[in-house]
């Protein structure tokens, strides 16, 4: 069972999500509870997949823990699903410029790939403009899932320590 957690001020009401729940009627294993949430909501479950509002420190994702329940951020799991290899580069210089040559590094070795950076973000060869270094995790979620319609293997991303800070790539995995 799936269990979709969004954030806790600002629960959406049952209308809000009406075309969701739809859509994803026909799958058994996902279960919505609408309206708030309960602690037995976070036991005995495949994995709880956290929205971006919700806090790190939320008294429900610690009880998912203390079950060994993994929780997964929606940009995450789509990187994971659509075996896009992200690569993040932190640090205090070199981001922009280390990103960006193993973005030509990878395309001129003939890979499609993906760049985000504090200059642009490039999807195999488009430019998008760009307003963080390293975007919030809805905007994160649209271009991971960008690149991988545009058929790239390979993300390079530079990682703020702003956005660690602020866990905008939480459960990222990188290579």
């Amino acid at each position: 069972t799936i269990y979709f957690t969004s954030t806790q001020r600002r629960l959406k009401t049952k209308e809000q999500l009406a075309t969701s729940v739809e859509a994803l009627s026909h799958f058994p294993n996902i279960q919505f509870v609408l309206g708030g949430h309960r602690p037995e909501d976070f036991r005995d479950r495949d994995m709880v997949l956290k929205a971006a509002g919700v806090p790190l420190d939320s008294p429900y994702i610690a009880e998912a823990h203390k079950h060994k329940i993994p929780v997964k951020m929606s940009s995450s799991l789509f990187a994971e699903i659509a075996q896009i290899l992200v690569v993040g580069i932190t640090g205090t210089n070199g981001k922009t410029t280390t990103a960006t040559l193993l973005y030509k590094i990878a395309t001129e070795l003939g890979y499609k790939a993906g760049l985000i950076s504090t200059v642009e973000n490039i999807i195999t060869g488009e430019v998008r403009p760009t307003t963080h270094t390293t975007p919030d995790p809805i905007s994160l979620n649209k271009l991971f899932r960008d690149m991988k319609d545009a058929g790239c293997t390979y993300v390079f991303m530079e990682v703020s320590s702003h956005a660690l800070d602020q866990n905008r790539v939480w459960g990222v995995h990188f290579i």
